[in-house]
């Protein structure tokens, strides 16, 4: 099992590239499925900084191999990543020459749709059957996402600023991921379960969460929490900080959040104000506390509430993934205070995102999910997104369900075409407690 947990922070600035350049393709030799087992969806795969201009990079999504490069325009492409000749990985000493990708084995060059563009002895074009699988890449907010699915997109990546009226002149994008030793779905299944933000994340004594909208392609909800403690004492905040709830999701997301899932693996979150009485009991305890420290504390609030979180969470393989997070904050417009702030800012956003997931870390690596969860009604949205999820699944061998690729029988999802949903699809999985 992997184990290399740790966040990275973008300290660089983006790349200055078309946000959404793509080029046409003929998309030959491949069907733009990377794995069928998990959702067709956008999934992201990088920051654009990660992708120098004719560069080439290896990388490792959804359990396959795969290597992105740049061409001389900017553009980004992503194929399959070993050579159709002798199988040597691309993305290990492959070089961008001419706007093709060159192997480093024996020197054949690929075009962006995958074709064999070159064999070195052979004039003109090579008459090679052999060709790259592709895969369809788009570049924005300062990120790129790779679609995992057959043909055409059936959704748009979205919009997120234009959808909302937001100039992006006004805004700037952080970038955070943290690599992470379990199962993506395990981790991207918390999004919807409001009852493990209160119990795990302390934002309330307990959580419900309200489905708003469903379509086959996004599925829209709101979390609730109720009954959220004040603080009345530097124990409480000691406590807090101890349990990583100063820094981490508990007191960014005071409040309720508002979430959206494209396809499984694109996830966009909005963050709301926390409530005036938690507000109110902090200052009174940090009342004590120097005027430059409180001062910094609610400029990293202000950012936080009422922000938006791009969040990806792509598998590297079956026990591991990377959760890509952006977010999206108003830009400050003082030259003096933008110099000073902004790294410290994006110091304290990747601490307490990191101190949040750490609560989850040892828990998922270690938890066992029965066959047969004792789901009630406070799981209405976990069982909710779990259903959501298989019906983008293109692979339906994995109805039974292992949880790591789908929650089939554990969701109580029904496939009329698998053979065996008779016989075991029985019973409620939405029962009250």
């Amino acid at each position: 099992m992997t184990r290399g947990v740790g966040p990275v922070a973008n300290d660089e600035p983006a790349m200055d590239v078309s946000p959404t350049a793509i080029r046409p393709r003929k998309r030959l030799g491949t069907k733009g499925v990377l794995n069928p087992q998990y959702p067709t969806s956008y999934w992201q795969i990088a920051f654009s900084r990660d992708l120098e201009p004719e560069s080439v990079i290896p990388l490792r999504v959804l359990e396959r191999d795969v290597v992105l490069w740049r061409d001389s325009q900017g553009v980004a492409h992503c194929t399959a990543a070993h050579c159709a000749h002798l199988g040597a990985n691309l993305g290990y000493g492959g070089e961008v020459v001419g706007d093709t990708i060159r192997c480093p084995f024996h020197a054949w060059r690929y075009d962006a749709e995958g074709n064999v563009a070159h064999v070195p002895g052979v004039a003109g074009t090579p008459k090679v059957r052999q060709c790259l699988p592709t895969y369809l890449v788009i570049e924005r907010y300062g990120a790129i996402f790779l679609w995992n699915g057959p043909g055409v997109p059936d959704h748009e990546l979205p919009d997120f600023l234009a959808d909302e009226g937001i100039a992006e002149a006004d805004i700037v994008f952080e970038h955070v991921r943290y690599k992470l030793p379990f199962a993506a779905k395990w981790f991207v299944e918390n999004l919807p379960d409001a009852a493990h933000f209160a119990g795990l994340h302390r934002l309330g004594s307990w959580g419900d969460t309200e489905i708003i909208s469903e379509s086959d392609t996004r599925l829209e909800y709101v979390a609730r929490f109720y009954g959220r403690a004040p603080y009345v004492s530097w124990e409480d905040l000691k406590r807090s900080y101890r349990r990583g709830e100063m820094w981490g999701v508990s007191d960014a997301a005071g409040g309720d959040f508002h979430a959206t899932t494209y396809g499984g693996g694109l996830h966009l979150i909005h963050l709301t104000a926390s409530p005036p009485e938690l507000i109110e009991s902090r200052a009174k305890v940090t009342a004590p506390v120097p005027r430059a420290m409180i001062a910094l504390t609610e400029k990293v609030n202000d950012m936080s509430d009422g922000a938006r979180l791009i969040l990806s969470f792509t598998p590297v393989d079956v026990d591991s993934h990377i959760v890509y997070l952006t977010m999206i904050v108003p830009k400050i417009n003082n030259p003096v205070l933008r110099l000073i702030g902004r790294p410290v800012v994006r110091s304290l956003l990747v601490r307490r995102n990191w101190f949040a997931i750490m609560q989850d870390n040892s828990l998922m690596m270690f938890r066992q999910e029965p066959e047969h969860p004792a789901y009630n009604r406070f799981d209405r949205g976990l069982v909710r997104f779990r259903k959501f999820w298989d019906s983008r699944l293109i692979d339906r061998s994995l109805w039974a369900g292992d949880n790591v690729h789908s929650a089939g029988a554990r969701a109580g999802c029904t496939w009329p075409d698998d053979p065996t949903t008779a016989a075991v699809s029985g019973g409620s999985t939405e029962g009250e407690a």
